[in-house]
């Protein structure tokens, strides 16, 4: 087996991974979402990263406060 198959193989599995993953963590954030107005839909990529208020806290880096508005 040539080294570019092998490597073909791996980056595909890791791309089947993370397809899995993107759609399996939004169900994994929302619940465990206290508000009600933090929720996020499953089926809408518009409100997440950044521009949602519950996973852009998780996509802080530590050394930032996520509730200043500076």
């Amino acid at each position: 087996m040539q080294l570019a198959q092998v490597q073909g193989g791996a980056d595909s599995a890791r791309a089947d991974d993370a397809s899995t993953l993107k759609g399996e963590v939004i169900y994994w954030v929302a619940a465990n979402s206290e508000r009600i107005d933090l929720q996020l839909s499953p089926r809408s990529k518009r409100d997440r990263g950044l521009s949602h208020d519950l996973t852009g806290r998780l996509l802080c880096p530590v050394d930032y406060d996520w509730t200043d508005s500076r």
